[in-house]
């Protein structure tokens, strides 16, 4: 038994180490846990994306009408609405405004007024530019009232144009009816609000994470549906003031070999060493590339894409586990006598340690899950479409309703995708996996 000190001492002497190996493979250590980006400046943004980002840019700039970013998690959505937060910006009398999340009426006027707006809140800003003040407290209507008089009022004396980018808005047909009428008639009377000479002054981003197999279709359609109910116009006329919807799915194998490379790049401090154009081609036999990419090789990066789905935030997810796995099992071999110059001289993640971690992870996922849960992954180990597996959960007695925590667990954990609209399937990290169970 060790006693308290001694614990210490080991864990301080497995903390030395791990920074050791870590900054021989060439990582800056003091970013290996940030596995996220310092400025969006950095991505590497597919072409695809980054005509769609414009398009979004032009939409929101002129104020033609609102956009729609729906896709699972993972998908990117939040990068996307960084990129065009940060385009915004840059662009003289607009002013972008990003919030986390929609769970009613009374938070999205709340969050509203606490964002930022070059360092001051959206409430001190109206104070200091406009001279108006919303209260802190009382009726929704009368708060949202005050805060459209503060934003109006600078839009018509100094022609400022918002943008509100809402991140992780939730699915209306999630919400309670109550709370459902209240989110779309605020949002309604926002982007409907205009300022004297007619000109609507305010337009939204909306990214939507959306189940497995569904898309932002449906909340628009009752968005509409509510807000036509409400008098915010006919259907058809609110749906037309979201112009577009970007869904995002699976990452091309391309773009995503460029990611994974571009993402080590940036956790070496080696940015510099690679072209940062997603479509240019990469040359795994070079020494320049194969020193970015150790301790794993590019066979590696194809398994952990196919494993993923082509999912950005699970296929980066399994980059940085499978190092952390490495970190553990280099540890062992140290500890059996062998020098760290020994062990890194020799240790790859390759395909096959790939493979072999995987199905680790697929044996520990499989002792949790219960046998419907295993069945209905075996289910989905080719494409099904939403009435194929409705007809199946009818055979097992099962409703909708019933597995969609299971879908729910199941995308997050990375086992599930939508290879194309409707359509839901298993990725490669159960489907592969499990074969080795």
């Amino acid at each position: 038994m060790f006693s308290l000190s001694e614990l210490d001492r080991l864990v301080e002497q497995t903390h030395k180490f791990d920074q050791q190996m870590l900054a021989k493979w060439g990582f800056k250590t003091e970013r290996i846990e940030l596995f996220g980006i310092d400025s969006p400046d950095l991505y590497v943004v597919p072409e695809e994306e980054a005509l769609a980002i414009k398009r979004a840019v032009n939409y929101l700039r002129n104020q033609t009408a609102s956009v729609v970013v729906s896709g699972p998690l993972g998908a990117g959505k939040t990068t996307f609405l960084e990129m065009i937060q940060e385009s915004l910006n840059r662009l003289p009398n607009i002013r972008a405004i990003r919030l986390e999340g929609v769970s009613s009426a009374d938070a999205l006027i709340d969050d509203l007024l606490h964002a930022n707006i070059r360092e001051q809140t959206v409430r001190d800003f109206l104070i200091d530019k406009v001279g108006i003040r919303v209260v802190r407290s009382g009726s929704i209507a009368k708060r949202l009232s005050r805060l459209l008089l503060g934003l109006r009022t600078d839009a018509e004396e100094n022609g400022t144009s918002y943008v509100l980018l809402i991140d992780e808005f939730r699915q209306l047909e999630r919400q309670r009816p109550d709370n459902r009428v209240r989110i779309v008639d605020t949002l309604l009377r926002m982007v409907n609000d205009k300022t004297r000479d007619g000109r609507r002054y305010l337009v939204l981003a909306l990214a939507i994470i959306t189940r497995v197999g569904e898309s932002a279709v449906k909340t628009l359609e009752l968005l509409s549906s509510v807000g036509e109910t409400l008098g915010h116009g006919s259907k058809s006329a609110i749906r037309r003031r979201f112009v577009e919807i970007y869904d995002m799915r699976r990452m091309k194998k391309s773009t995503a070999l460029k990611v994974l490379l571009w993402r080590l790049a940036y956790l070496k401090g080696s940015l510099d060493d690679i072209g940062k154009e997603p479509d240019e081609g990469i040359n795994f036999n070079s020494p320049t590339i194969q020193k970015l990419l150790a301790p794993f090789t590019g066979e590696a990066l194809e398994a952990i894409f196919n494993y993923s789905g082509g999912n950005p935030g699970i296929m980066l997810e399994l980059l940085l586990r499978c190092l952390q796995d490495a970190i553990r099992g280099a540890e062992i071999l140290i500890n059996d006598g062998y020098s760290l110059d020994q062990v890194l001289s020799v240790y790859q993640i390759n395909s096959e340690y790939v493979q072999q971690f995987v199905q680790k992870e697929v044996t520990r996922a499989r002792a949790e899950f219960t046998n419907f849960q295993t069945e209905l992954l075996g289910f989905l180990s080719v494409p099904r479409s939403l009435d194929d597996i409705e007809s199946w959960l009818q055979s097992q007695e099962r409703s909708w309703e019933s597995v969609l925590e299971d879908f729910d667990l199941f995308e997050k954990q990375g086992l599930i995708y939508s290879p194309e609209a409707g359509k839901i399937q298993a990725t490669e990290l159960w489907t592969k996996g499990s074969t080795f169970v």
